[in-house]
């Protein structure tokens, strides 16, 4: 009875830190299927995939100074 009681507790406690993984909470979507990257902050989509996740972030950030 009592493992059950601090099973469910540790249960309730992981929900509250997950909650939930919607598209708006989301920062960014890898799509390596099409060579895009989508910030969804600034509701933009980048087709240069490779070359961002090699570090090359200056179209992300000009696209932020724009903003």
């Amino acid at each position: 009875m009592e493992l059950e009681k601090e099973e469910n507790r540790l249960l309730k406690e992981r929900k509250a830190q997950i909650k939930g993984a919607f598209r708006a909470q989301k920062i960014r979507t890898y799509n390596f299927c099409q060579n895009r990257v989508t910030d969804h902050r600034l509701n933009k989509s980048f087709y240069n995939l490779e070359e961002i996740l090699e570090g090359d972030l200056e179209p992300i950030i000009e696209a932020f100074k724009e903003k």
